[in-house]
């Protein structure tokens, strides 16, 4: 599904598009960067992958870290654009 995605990312809401390139990228990469951020937890190693994106992904969210989780992700991928979309932040998927 991710892989057919590839080029269709910017089409889709903001969220989404972020949802789906973080979780294409390696598990390593993805706890990575949740480190980096702030976002990683003791917990995390018993979550599957796709647990541990949507927990990532909540925590970032309750902490205005959204544009940063973008960017982060953005730098390891070129289907999404470096600077995230102003909407990003907004509650709710824009």
């Amino acid at each position: 599904m991710i892989l057919r995605l590839r080029g269709e990312l910017g089409k889709l809401p903001p969220r989404t598009s972020l949802a789906y390139a973080f979780l294409a990228l390696p598990s390593n990469t993805r706890k990575s960067i949740a480190k980096r951020l702030g976002l990683l937890q003791q917990d995390d190693e018993s979550l599957s992958p796709k647990e541990f994106a949507g927990a990532v992904f909540e925590r970032a969210s309750k902490a205005k870290l959204l544009s940063e989780l973008w960017r982060e992700t953005a730098r390891l991928r070129n289907d999404i654009p470096i600077d995230p979309p102003p909407e990003l932040e907004r509650n709710g998927d824009a």
